[in-house]
């Protein structure tokens, strides 16, 4: 069975929100990102992570979001077989293209508002 693994929120102030997180719900540090496209930490409560970014330009965040863009990010899912939830999101009437991105390691990155998927959806929002 699909388990959330972990959700990401992009937002401009990395440190501010995750000390929100780590003294509001009491989560850990388990890592930090910072490459040409993204900054952030991970934290987790010992089930779920929680991925604090800040996109540097919107290639990284995705163009239909954009750089400044505040809020769920995505979801991402640890599947056991990524070929038949492909297939599954495939009867549910989607198009699934993966990129590094969005399919890797038996993960699969949804978008957090599923309500504006269309049938040619390609791991991201239309």
């Amino acid at each position: 069975m699909p388990k959330i693994k972990h959700i990401a929120l992009s937002t401009r102030d990395v440190e501010k929100t995750a000390k929100f997180y780590i003294e509001t719900f009491g989560m850990k540090q388990v890592g930090k990102v910072d490459d040409p496209g993204t900054r952030g930490v991970f934290l987790t409560d010992g089930d779920i992570n929680l991925a604090i970014l800040n996109f540097k330009n919107d290639t990284a965040a995705g163009i239909e979001r954009g750089k400044s863009f505040s809020g769920i990010h995505h979801i991402g899912f640890q599947v056991e077989n990524l070929e038949a939830i492909a297939d599954r999101l495939t009867a549910a009437g989607m198009r699934l293209e993966c990129s590094p991105i969005f399919c890797s390691g038996g993960e699969l990155k949804l978008p957090a508002r599923t309500d504006r998927l269309k049938p040619d959806f390609r791991g991201v929002p239309r």
